[in-house]
């Protein structure tokens, strides 16, 4: 199916994206990164896509990201008119999928759903680490897809009504939190509370989600940082009560919960997010054609209740802000997880 009349809803008046009116010939003039480039290229490219995208994730099939990977695969594979073909490469904390994307052509038909997870901290989190800029050099961003925040939480019966009393009380030695895994982002922003609020309190990695939250039920936790769609249910049927959440704005289901910022804590404003990867050197038009076609899907209202309900809140950038934001999440975690001794095997 064409997708130019769908693309130029996305149009702001002079922009380089702007080009998108003039059609597909003169685009190819437009764009100065196009200059010198063999009009065969040029011609492959603004006839993109071709033939089937392969979308990596870096998780097992049945998880949260997978279930994102899929549902974002069927929307997009209407817009762009090719397949999107899920494949899952599971293994060191992303750095599987991220290393066998990386190798791959920069033409535009393998991309990785990534996360802040998986191209920030695991990273800086590997041995050795990763250098932030060499990390960067390697992959384009073509859009962040959404922004996924965390939530600290405690069982409903706790005596500590809301963050205030909660951190008072945290100063002290004894209080523990669980996250879902050494290095995930739970653990760190409990690392950056820790830091900024002078915590003592300990972290208890869990394998996931789901068995932090029965041992915070279960009285074997005092707190959980988590996402938001781990903790709904217990919200849902008054177990558990939510803090305070990550990020810059309140989320859309708990909106009786205050962010950190709006509390005090503007070291919590990072919510975490998901993003849409390729490899180094793919050609800006491909990755402007990925942008404007993920942009199109998340206007749906369904698609936007589907994504919400799985605990992201979609967004959708240019590529330009989805770098500025990249390069933002490895400037404030990188010293978090220097001061922690965060480390991957």
């Amino acid at each position: 199916m064409s997708t130019a009349p769908a693309l130029r809803r996305w149009v702001r008046p002079g922009t380089a994206a702007s080009s998108w009116r003039i059609g597909l010939a003169g685009l190819a003039l437009a764009l100065a990164g196009w200059v010198g480039v063999p009009h065969d290229a040029r011609a492959a490219d603004l006839a993109y896509p071709q033939k089937a995208i392969t979308l990596v994730v870096p998780f097992a099939s049945g998880g949260g990201t997978d279930a994102l990977a899929r549902l974002l695969g069927t929307q997009l594979q209407q817009v762009l008119g090719q397949p999107m073909v899920v494949d899952n490469r599971p293994g060191a904390n992303g750095t599987v999928a991220w290393r066998s994307v990386q190798r791959q052509p920069a033409d535009g038909y393998t991309l990785l759903l990534g996360s802040h997870s998986t191209h920030v901290i695991a990273p800086l989190a590997a041995q050795p680490p990763q250098n932030p800029q060499a990390m960067m050099a390697q992959f384009a961003v073509v859009s962040i897809v959404g922004h996924a925040p965390l939530v600290l939480a405690v069982r409903a019966d706790a005596k500590e009504r809301d963050l205030g009393a909660f951190v008072q009380r945290a100063k002290a030695p004894g209080l523990s939190y669980g996250s879902f895994g050494v290095g995930s982002s739970g653990h760190v922003m409990g690392e950056v509370l820790a830091d900024v609020a002078h915590l003592q309190w300990v972290h208890v990695p869990y394998k996931g989600s789901a068995p932090a939250l029965t041992d915070l039920l279960g009285g074997h936790l005092d707190s959980v940082f988590l996402t938001v769609s781990a903790i709904s249910g217990g919200v849902e049927s008054a177990q558990v009560r939510p803090l305070a959440v990550t990020g810059t704005h309140r989320f859309p289901s708990l909106p009786s919960t205050p962010t950190f910022v709006e509390l005090g804590w503007p070291q919590m404003a990072e919510s975490g997010w998901f993003a849409l990867f390729a490899p180094a050197g793919t050609p800006p038009v491909i990755q402007d054609t990925l942008a404007k076609a993920l942009h199109q899907v998340l206007q749906s209202s369904e698609l936007r209740s589907r994504l919400l309900a799985q605990g992201v809140d979609p967004v959708g950038s240019t590529p330009e802000q989805a770098r500025r934001i990249w390069a933002e999440a490895f400037r404030q975690a990188e010293p978090v997880v220097k001061r922690a001794h965060i480390e991957f095997p």
